[in-house]
């Protein structure tokens, strides 16, 4: 039988050196003690309170994630990207027959004025990629990421509009 047969016993000889390595590593991670729990964010004492989004001045390139706001110096106009809207871009490493666009929206408000909602996109012409509001002409330069392989959707937390502002 298999027992007296050297061959199979020198074939098998690793069984019970990984069996004890196994049951070693699990004796060790069990051993390990459970990480603390972390306290909860500790409320503010005025429930009034608002972030104020960072200043940037006309004419300076600057960058949102959704949900992101910027208030332009010398105006005093903030500037929000709200959502994106469409993402037909052409996926990568594929041909296609149309490069595709990426559409947002965008709120801005300017003191002593309503808030104005637009979408800008990044095709075709000059009017999809700029609005006009309170003498002022917001650009949307670019959105990335780029696109990913087909199937790969971007998640909506990494899109970044980049925008400039300037006077009209």
């Amino acid at each position: 039988m298999w027992p007296h047969n050297p061959s199979i016993v020198r074939r098998y000889a690793w069984v019970p050196l990984l069996c004890a390595l196994l049951a070693l590593g699990c004796a060790s991670s069990a051993a390990q003690p459970a990480p603390e729990p972390t306290a909860p964010a500790e409320p503010t004492s005025d429930p009034t309170a608002q972030t104020v989004p960072p200043t940037v001045s006309l004419g300076q390139t600057f960058e949102l994630a959704i949900g992101g706001a910027v208030v332009i110096a010398e105006t005093g106009t903030q500037i929000m990207f709200s959502a994106v809207q469409e993402d037909s871009r052409c996926p990568a490493r594929v041909n296609c027959i149309w490069a595709g666009r990426v559409s947002i929206a965008v709120e801005a408000q300017a003191p002593a004025a309503d808030v104005e909602s637009f979408t800008l996109a990044t095709c075709c012409d000059s009017d999809a990629h700029e609005h006009a509001y309170a003498s002022q002409r917001i650009n949307l330069l670019g959105v990335t990421p780029p696109p990913g392989p087909p199937g790969q959707p971007i998640d909506e937390q990494d899109y970044r509009a980049k925008l400039v502002v300037s006077i009209t």
